[in-house]
């Protein structure tokens, strides 16, 4: 019984660790330059998960004759508390340059920012939305004439922390605070329609109102986090409408989001080409 009961531990607690799966490259970005692809980061809405796909595409050479083996991921800072990410490497702990033929060719790697409803809404406190300053610092395995001599990360030649001469990639996370349906209620400035028809193919409509003329932000994103349309509109006081046209996108499940700057709705549509 004390077996069994160990392997059903053990099992629960496989099935637990792998409920963040790695994330898959996107093969549009394939051959592109070095360096991140998919920023900057999407807006954080505090009533859903949030996760978004990087990618990132390796150097094969920094500067001269700086020669690039490998990169990984050495730091992540400025995401709120709580907040996962999970690279999927092409080799151990590095995205590996290495066995690409000579000279080598880039690389196509891949992570995911993963933070969850709850994490958004406590680095929220009492606000309405926030900005914050992320930096994702990518370390390189680097062999030089005359230094480094041999194959050498770059984190450990010492410099400003976290990660010494890691590159470095600076960005914003927005995170904002959407209103319960009680809000909405009493505060009768801002309200959405569900989309229709939904599932569809081709167009669908979405009929929202506003209480005085103000931009509006009209976002898509595919179930992983990646943005695939964005449109500002202005709108009129009363009742507006967004035509949203889904050419180009393929089948399936996505979400999207209108916001004034101060609340915003997110729903879910259903593309059926």
């Amino acid at each position: 019984m004390r077996k069994l009961t160990t392997l059903f531990a053990l099992l629960i607690f496989a099935l637990i660790g792998n409920a963040q799966g790695p994330c898959v490259a996107d093969p549009t970005n394939a051959g592109n330059p070095p360096g991140l692809y998919n920023l900057p980061l999407p807006v954080a809405y505090s009533n859903q998960g949030y996760d978004h796909v990087i990618e990132i595409i390796t150097d094969t050479a920094l500067t001269g004759n700086l020669k690039v083996k490998a990169e990984k991921i050495c730091a992540i800072t400025g995401l709120p508390a709580g907040a996962v990410t999970a690279p999927a490497y092409n080799g151990i702990d590095a995205w590996n340059n290495s066995g690409n033929g000579s000279p080598w060719s880039s690389v196509q790697g891949c992570f995911i920012i993963s933070i969850s409803a709850e994490d958004l809404t406590n680095a929220l406190g009492n606000n309405d939305s926030l900005m914050l300053p992320v930096a994702i610092y990518i370390d390189a395995l680097v062999k030089g004439n005359p230094i480094p001599a041999t194959y050498t990360w770059l984190s450990t030649l010492g410099g400003i922390p976290p990660c010494g001469m890691a590159l470095v990639y600076y960005d914003t996370l927005k995170i904002q605070r959407i209103m319960s349906l009680n809000e909405i209620a009493v505060s009768n400035k801002f309200s959405i329609n569900d989309n229709y028809p939904n599932p569809f193919s081709g167009s669908t409509q979405i009929n929202y109102t506003t209480h005085k003329e103000e931009p509006i932000a009209f976002t898509v994103y595919d179930m992983v986090g990646k943005m695939v349309y964005q449109q500002n509109y202005h709108s009129n006081a009363g009742t507006n409408s967004i035509t949203f046209n889904a050419e180009g996108l393929s089948s399936g499940m996505y979400t999207y989001t209108l916001s004034n700057g101060m609340y915003a709705y997110t729903r879910k549509l259903l593309i059926q080409q």
